[in-house]
C-alpha cells in the first residue's frame, strides 16, 4: 500500500505541474502609427494599415505636430463621422481577459469626448484629457454571456474609435494595442514538457520500487 500511495502523490504532482501552466497571452492588435505614409504626415489620410477611417489625419514628424516627438499619431475630429475602425474582426471566448490600451490627447473643447467600443465586450466615452497624451488602460473579464453574444455576432467585433459631437475639438490617438489572455485552470502543457514530466515520474516509481525491494530482502 505504502508504494500505491507514493507513486499516485509522484503521478499527482506531475499532474500538478500540467494543470497548472501558465496562461498563454496572444497580441491581437499594436500599433503606433510610425510607419504608415513612409513616416510622413497626411490630411484626410486613408490608408492605414490596420483601420478603415473617415475624417481622420495623420500627424506628427513635424507635420501639425501638436505633440512633438511621438512619432505619427492619428487626428480625429470630435465628430461621429470622424472614426477608426480595426480592420481586423476578434473573436472573444469565456474566460479570457482582454486588455485594451492606447494613449490619448485633446485639444479644444475640454468636455469633448471619444467613444471607444471593442466589440460587443466593451464600451466606454472618454474626456479628452488635453496634453500631453495620456495613457488608458482597460482589462476586460469575458464572462459567458458576453462571449455568447459575441459569438452570435461575428461581424460587429471591431475595436472603434469614434468622434462625440464637436468639431471644434482634435483628438489624437497613439500606441493602441489589444491583447488577449486565455484564463484556464487545466491548461495543456507545451508538448516539450511532456516527456519531461513523464521521465520525472517513471524515475520516481522505479526508485520507490526499488527502495520497496530493499526493505523486502532487509526484512528476509
Amino acid at each position: 500500500m505504502k508504494l500505491t500511495k507514493l507513486s499516485l502523490a509522484i503521478l499527482s504532482a506531475a499532474f500538478l505541474l500540467i494543470s497548472t501552466a501558465p496562461a498563454k497571452s496572444a497580441t491581437l492588435l499594436s500599433d503606433n502609427f510610425d510607419t504608415e505614409n513612409s513616416g510622413a504626415g497626411k490630411l484626410n489620410y486613408t490608408g492605414y494599415t490596420n483601420w478603415d477611417s473617415g475624417n481622420t489625419n495623420l500627424v506628427g514628424n513635424g507635420f501639425n505636430d501638436v505633440l512633438p516627438g511621438n512619432g505619427l499619431y492619428a487626428n480625429l475630429k470630435d465628430i461621429g463621422s470622424s472614426f477608426l475602425q480595426s480592420k481586423r474582426l476578434f473573436t472573444f471566448n469565456a474566460g479570457d481577459t482582454v486588455n485594451l490600451s492606447f494613449r490619448l490627447a485633446g485639444s479644444g473643447n475640454s468636455n469633448s469626448g471619444l467613444l471607444v467600443t471593442l466589440g460587443s465586450i466593451f464600451i466606454s466615452v472618454y474626456t479628452a484629457p488635453g496634453t500631453p497624451f495620456q495613457t488608458i488602460s482597460e482589462t476586460i473579464l469575458v464572462t459567458p454571456d458576453l462571449a455568447t453574444f459575441a459569438q452570435a455576432n461575428p461581424l460587429i467585433q471591431y475595436l472603434i474609435f469614434q468622434g462625440g459631437g464637436n468639431s471644434s475639438t482634435n483628438l489624437y490617438i497613439d500606441n493602441v494595442s489589444v491583447t488577449d489572455q486565455l484564463v484556464s485552470p487545466t491548461a495543456v502543457p507545451e508538448p516539450s514538457m511532456v516527456p519531461g514530466l513523464l521521465l520525472v515520474t517513471a524515475f520516481g516509481i522505479k526508485k520507490l520500487v526499488v527502495q520497496r525491494q530493499k526493505s523486502i530482502q532487509s526484512v528476509e
